[in-house]
């Protein structure tokens, strides 16, 4: 099981445990969810003193009616920090495309993690949702990724699947446009799934990332959260000295997969991400927007 949040019929936002029965003929069968009995947001969902255990006995024991509503991001007001660069091979194949090699160099065998706000939870494009693309002409990658979701006390409380989006052209022409690379308008997109970390394990999980352009597949990466450089015990001493984070805090822990260097994303494109254990999403490609800007 896991955690997930839905609209209600009446219109509100409600917490609940999400699952996914099997058939006999091993076919997937409907879509459960068991609400909670209290009307938790996300934020208080990561400020409750439960052990993670506790969570999965806090739900009602009758299940809502098979219900086919997209279910939204997993957070709300929750702060998203995001990773730059957490696998070599992301690090070696940047460098080779800028001219600034030791920056990148420097980034990933220093012994600070490469952190930067990416967001928050409201903001989060969530499965299903078109995410819009900068105007301009600008390529646009999608970033399969890992989420490390901490609760108020900074205790791991488990992980999501997420889409850290990025201008790759702007970032590696000039570092400091690190910020303008990584946050834009549907820059961000967040699984509508919480795996609980004391039931499932740290993983490793290879999350695959595609891309289809109408029939055709024209584009594939994978992350293999089993090379990443930095780990939950390196990142939580930062945290604890960049908080309080009250209404607990999500970090994207960076990507690996790294596209040809003339693909972007167009309109019309469909972003399927999926891991074995962690489940998936989709997201379509909608227009550009307006402005012109040259990266």
């Amino acid at each position: 099981m896991r955690i997930c949040r839905y609209n209600t019929p009446d219109g509100r936002i409600r917490l609940g445990l999400w699952a996914r029965l099997s058939e006999p003929d091993g076919q997937l069968g409907p879509r459960l969810i068991y609400p909670y009995r209290n009307d938790w947001t996300g934020a208080e969902l990561l400020q409750a003193t439960l052990p993670p255990s506790e969570l999965l006995e806090a739900a009602t024991e009758a299940p809502l009616p098979e219900d086919t509503r997209p279910l939204l991001p997993i957070l709300d007001e929750t702060p998203v920090w995001a990773m730059g660069v957490n696998y070599f091979r992301s690090c070696m194949i940047r460098s080779m495309r800028s001219p600034f090699k030791a920056c990148y160099d420097h980034a990933f065998n220093a012994d600070m993690p490469p952190l930067f706000l990416k967001g928050a939870g409201v903001f989060a494009c969530r499965d299903g949702d078109t995410v819009p693309l900068p105007g301009g002409g600008i390529r646009v990658w999608p970033g399969p990724t890992l989420g490390w979701i901490f609760n108020a006390r900074l205790e791991l409380l488990g992980f999501c699947l997420a889409n850290d989006m990025l201008i790759p052209g702007m970032e590696s022409e000039n570092p400091l446009r690190l910020g303008m690379s990584r946050v834009f308008h549907g820059h961000l997109g967040l699984g509508s799934a919480l795996k609980l970390a004391e039931r499932e394990g740290m993983g490793p999980w290879k999350i695959k990332a595609r891309v289809r352009r109408g029939e055709a597949n024209v584009a594939q990466g994978e992350t293999n959260t089993e090379k990443m450089r930095w780990e939950v015990e390196h990142i939580r001493p930062f945290l604890e000295a960049w908080g309080p984070f009250p209404n607990g805090v999500v970090v994207l822990t960076g990507t690996e997969a790294v596209f040809e260097e003339d693909f972007t994303l167009e309109p019309g494109d469909q972003i399927r991400i999926r891991a074995r254990g962690l489940g998936g999403f989709d997201q379509v490609v909608g227009e550009r927007a307006c402005p012109a800007v040259k990266a």
